[in-house]
């Protein structure tokens, strides 16, 4: 528990009640949902809480399960995204394709992309600082041809999770950390 953070203030200003005045918990690693606004007494338990959206909101509720058999939606799941290029049209040639990925158990240690939709994938170079619980940066040079492409980026941590393909249905879409459904499409002309 050395790592949660009790947070009264932001970039010097006390919090806004929209962001959880007058303490707010941040727990590294963990959804937002899980960083507590609105702190005005602590218990420590050995059960989970038992509060509304804890128990009965912030859950993966899978087809045919009962809220009290869900998974908590806590640890974040392995995730990466593309930030560059948009999905404008491109020029052929040498393009820098940019990301981030992050998760909530150890370190990132590997980003691969791909550019024909998941069929076959390349490493990118990871870039700057290698942190628990911090977006880690990486980069991948595109030699871009004509055509129409689907550029996608899967992670795998230090925990040896890797991103899936495919989200797994949840009552609410919580925790969808699937690489199909963060795929940018790209035309380059």
């Amino acid at each position: 528990m050395r790592d949660i953070i009790l947070a009264y203030e932001m970039n010097g200003q006390p919090l806004t009640p929209d962001h959880g005045f007058p303490v707010r918990a941040i727990v590294p690693g963990w959804y937002g949902a899980s960083s507590v606004k609105w702190l005005n007494a602590i218990d420590v338990t050995q059960a989970p809480d038992t509060g509304h959206y804890q128990e009965k909101s912030y859950r993966l509720i899978l087809k045919g399960q009962e809220i009290g058999q869900a998974e908590f939606a806590n640890v974040m799941k392995v995730k990466s995204v593309i930030t560059h290029p948009s999905s404008d049209p491109l020029s052929a040639g040498m393009v820098g394709v940019q990301g981030v990925a992050w998760t909530g158990k150890g370190k990132i240690s590997r980003v691969e992309i791909s550019a024909d939709a998941g069929k076959t994938w390349t490493d990118t170079r990871l870039t700057g600082p290698e942190l628990p619980y911090a977006w880690q940066s990486w980069f991948y040079a595109w030699e871009a041809k004509p055509g129409t492409y689907s550029l996608m980026s899967r992670a795998t941590d230090s925990a040896g999770r890797i991103q899936p393909m495919n989200s797994v249905w949840n009552k609410k879409g919580y925790a969808n950390n699937a690489v199909a459904d963060h795929a940018l499409q790209i035309h380059v002309s």
